[in-house]
């Protein structure tokens, strides 16, 4: 379904205070609603709450960024180019903002924002398949590639690759302060390291 023009406006709204540093606990829907550009009446013709504004934008913008992965993924043919081509979008998305990484900062803020919308997001976390496919389908990718040598628990390896990425949006957002380690260093030390990881054995 093509997402309506005035909803849009409404995450981008969000996500522009989110990264202007904004404390999303304390502003209102009439902040939301100006920064959009529409009215508050009609922000609520679209959502039912702020909770509901906050939580879909968060949901909104994870599932653009995983779109964005999965092409890679489909587009990439070897594990290896699939993994690197994986960080160099994540190293654009943190470039995309003022302050943080991306993604931090979405995770971060999503258990930052009270309880209210904490509740909003875990009632929807359907709407987030996203992140679940680029997961697996790297997973599959690697054990169709024989990369391992024994195949480990599906559940170890995407617990592997969420680990790494996490380590690499870690640099991202402190990459400023690193001088003892370039960016394609860390993407190879990151890739021998889930190589590492996935060479499961009891």
């Amino acid at each position: 379904m093509e997402l309506r023009p005035k909803a849009l406006a409404v995450y981008e709204a969000v996500l522009d205070l989110l990264d202007g540093g904004a404390d999303l606990n304390s502003i209102t829907v009439s902040e939301i609603a100006e920064r959009a550009g529409i009215g508050k009446g009609t922000a609520y013709e679209y959502f039912s709450s702020k909770e509901d504004m906050v939580a879909s934008a968060i949901m909104f913008e994870i599932n653009r960024l995983t779109g964005e992965l999965e092409e890679i993924i489909g587009q990439e043919e070897t594990f290896e180019k699939k993994i690197y081509g994986i960080f160099g979008r994540m190293a654009l998305y943190s470039q995309e903002y003022q302050s943080f990484s991306g993604l931090i900062r979405l995770i971060r803020h999503s258990f930052d924002l009270g309880k209210a919308v904490c509740q909003e997001v875990e009632s929807r976390k359907d709407e987030i398949q996203g992140p679940q496919r680029v997961l697996t389908e790297l997973y599959q990718a690697a054990v169709q590639e024989k990369l391992v040598e024994r195949e480990p628990p599906r559940t170890i390896g995407i617990m592997t690759l969420i680990a790494r990425f996490f380590m690499y949006m870690m640099y991202l957002e402190k990459k400023k302060e690193i001088h003892d380690v370039q960016d394609q260093e860390m993407r190879r030390y990151l890739y021998q390291g889930i190589l590492s990881d996935l060479r499961f054995s009891t």
